[in-house]
């Protein structure tokens, strides 16, 4: 029985669970690296006494940072004065895919962290993390509870707090059944397999909730495969452009819809193909797709289990800046973000093993 069986199956079944892989100690802190083959070159001298508990270390200056300094924006002008950490892995592809494959979620931890997995009769589960115990995910009836305000309103009375209307990320619950399993593949040959992709989607509030208007898809190489306006299904609440970077223009121009999205997608895709995402569920939930292989930065870079946001861990670890204030997010950049500390992340794990 493949690994995409033992995890959708119905969940009466047990688990079959793997241990979840840690991260690996890396000897250096937080030292820009240029890897090419087995050699490594650092910006700055290593010293035998710096050779101490690894990557968590890097890790670890992150997160003990005070919290004014966790919260600043790098200005533009500083990050010119910075040099950005350039990641060069001299590996095929193949054997870029065998070393992330190892990083993959196993079923637990995507339940835990609430993606959207295949149950009984072909309906989708999506189970509530531990911050959503109090919450439903599913809408059975016009009411809802605001994301903003947490006031319960209705839609025949959409009067709203910070916005012009209330906004939710409740789903209807018919909204289960368009939720689809990522195909398998043709056979032990599908080009599809063996591939490593980022993703990042953008979403609007509409009436089902939050829903997918742009999907980025980038490769190893930093390329763009797709890169995708999407018409929403439900009428448009919120744009939400500050955060979304999304526009009414951008959705009136497209003839994309989530079907064809998806179509273009499964071009490129099987469930052999391992996704990454930073907080990949709510990209997966946009897209009302199951998919097996997923590999998440958000948890691979968490501390205590304590998630940070892209931008963060972009400043810190890629020494880049993105998602400027008012620039709204930008699916490219954050696919292109995500890969990249993939990749610093693969790098630090190849020294420390070398």
């Amino acid at each position: 029985m493949d690994r995409q069986s033992r995890c959708f199956g119905q969940y009466g079944r047990p688990y079959l669970v793997r241990p979840v892989n840690l991260p690996q100690r890396n000897p250096y802190e937080g030292a820009p690296i240029v890897l090419q083959g087995n050699a490594a070159s650092y910006s700055q001298p290593i010293h035998q006494s710096r050779r101490r508990n690894s990557f968590d270390s890097g890790i670890q200056s992150y997160y003990s940072r005070p919290a004014s300094v966790m919260s600043r924006t790098t200005s533009v002008s500083e990050t010119i004065q910075q040099e950005q950490i350039q990641i060069d892995l001299d590996m095929s592809v193949w054997d870029f895919y065998d070393k992330v494959r190892q990083k993959t979620l196993s079923c637990e931890k995507m339940r835990l962290n609430g993606y959207p997995m295949m149950g009984a009769e072909n309906v989708v589960v999506i189970h509530p993390t531990k911050y959503e115990k109090d919450k439903h995910i599913w809408a059975l009836t016009d009411d809802r509870e605001c994301l903003r305000c947490h006031k319960m309103f209705s839609f025949h009375d959409m009067q709203g707090c910070d916005s012009h209307v209330h906004v939710t990320n409740q789903m209807p619950i018919s909204v289960k059944s368009e939720f689809v399993e990522t195909p398998p593949a043709l056979s032990k040959h599908d080009p599809r397999s063996n591939k490593v992709y980022a993703v990042d989607c953008e979403m609007v509030y509409t009436m089902n909730g939050l829903e997918l208007a742009r999907f980025t898809m980038t490769n190893f190489n930093d390329e763009v495969e797709l890169d995708l306006y999407v018409k929403p299904a439900g009428a448009i609440l919120d744009l939400n452009t500050q955060h979304s970077g999304i526009t009414m223009l951008d959705l009136e121009k497209t003839v994309e819809t989530l079907e064809t999205c998806r179509h273009q997608l499964f071009q490129f895709i099987n469930s052999e193909t391992i996704l990454v995402g930073h907080s990949l569920e709510s990209d997966l939930k946009a897209l009302r797709l199951v998919h097996p292989n997923v590999v998440d930065t958000a948890i691979i870079f968490a501390e205590n289990g304590r998630k940070q946001r892209l931008c963060h861990l972009s400043e810190h670890f890629l020494r880049r800046t993105i998602q400027l204030p008012g620039d709204g997010h930008n699916s490219k950049e954050d696919s292109q973000t995500t890969y990249n500390l993939l990749k610093y992340f693969i790098s630090k794990q190849l020294f420390s093993s070398s």
